[in-house]
């Protein structure tokens, strides 16, 4: 792999999506809901959602404070099912409830 790029056209080109975006909240304070440099048009939600006053931005935050990069995401793979069978496992009603639809 000698002289590659493994990065493919969409990292650069997301890149510069989210410039605009971060130029725009850098010099106005708030980030837009608008954009027209993508496809004709589009809302920001899909590039970029800010959610700074979100619980689970602090858990995440925390998460990844607490643990290394690749640890962290195993770690959220793991407890993910965990709390989902957890959950259906402390509701059997709602188990058959799931296997008649």
């Amino acid at each position: 792999m000698a002289g590659k790029d493994t990065c493919p056209i969409r990292c650069s080109t997301g890149a510069s999506w989210t410039k605009e975006l971060f130029d725009y909240k850098a010099k106005d304070g708030k980030a837009p809901l608008w954009t027209n440099s993508m496809f004709g048009g589009m809302p920001t939600y899909q590039i970029w959602q800010a959610n700074e006053n979100n619980i689970g931005t602090y858990l995440l935050k925390a998460v990844k404070f607490a643990f290394p990069s690749p640890m962290d995401t195993v770690l959220f793979y793991l407890l993910g099912p965990t709390f989902f069978l957890a959950y259906y496992a402390s509701n059997p009603g709602l188990l058959r409830w799931a296997q008649l639809q």
